[in-house]
């Protein structure tokens, strides 16, 4: 996960074959381990406990990040389609 763009964000209607539709985000943090600047690396510290809920039709997804020890929470009303 630490090699991979945001969160993935998949969709199945039989629960045996999956589709990947999009992904919770592009750009975690601005943070230099992140962005790999001054020798710093937030190699192996990936997105943990990822969560996705759907409540009145708004999505919330959330997802905690040990680079920067800090939990995240991405709305949208089109999980398909928008951020």
């Amino acid at each position: 996960m630490h090699m991979r763009l945001g969160v993935s964000i998949m969709k199945s209607t039989d629960l045996i074959n999956w589709k990947l539709i999009n992904y919770t985000y592009d750009i975690l943090d601005d943070v230099d381990a992140l962005n790999l600047n001054y020798g710093e690396s937030s190699y192996g510290r990936r997105s943990l406990t990822s969560c996705l809920r759907c409540q009145n039709g708004i999505y919330n997804a959330s997802t905690f990040a040990g680079t920067s020890n800090k939990t995240y929470i991405y709305s949208t009303i089109n999980i398909e389609k928008g951020r």
